[in-house]
């Protein structure tokens, strides 16, 4: 099992999560993102079950908040579900984008990406989630490197 979570999502949970600067989130906020945090510790412990059913719980908090939806889609990429996993990321690139979150946002296109490389016979798709994420990383070079998307 490919195991891509801390580096590509541990260090964006609480920080991208967080509310704009000077506010304080409200309690389902901060009860969103604990539940969002415990998701990524058990992942990291390998507690898939309950990882899942803690990100469960978060998305039916905030549905329309970008984080556990990035997260459930890293639990289907590890668990060898490519397609479910980029409807999941796509989810969370267009939750993300919606709430001007770039971190997010960079973490779902490149999930997209990155599994639709492993699927047979998407690799045109594929060519066009690469070219997706470096009109981002054009337009947001402090979040993603362009030289990365190419």
């Amino acid at each position: 099992m490919r195991f891509v979570l801390p580096s590509l999502l541990a260090t964006f949970v609480l920080a991208s999560a967080l509310p704009a600067q000077g506010q304080v989130p409200d309690a389902t906020h901060q009860t969103y993102l604990r539940e969002v945090q415990q998701a990524v510790e058990r992942l990291v412990a390998g507690q898939t079950q309950g990882a899942e059913t803690t990100l469960r719980n978060a998305i039916e908090r905030l549905p329309d908040a970008p984080a556990a939806h990035c997260v459930q889609a890293e639990l289907l990429e590890l668990q060898g579900q490519p397609d479910n996993a980029i409807t999941t990321y796509t989810r969370c690139a267009t939750l993300a984008r919606q709430a001007s979150d770039a971190k997010w946002e960079a973490s779902g296109l490149i999930g997209v990406m990155r599994n639709l490389l492993t699927l047979e016979g998407r690799i045109e798709d594929a060519r066009e989630a690469a070219m997706a994420v470096m009109r981002f990383a054009e337009a947001h070079p402090t979040v993603v490197t362009p030289q990365l998307a190419r």
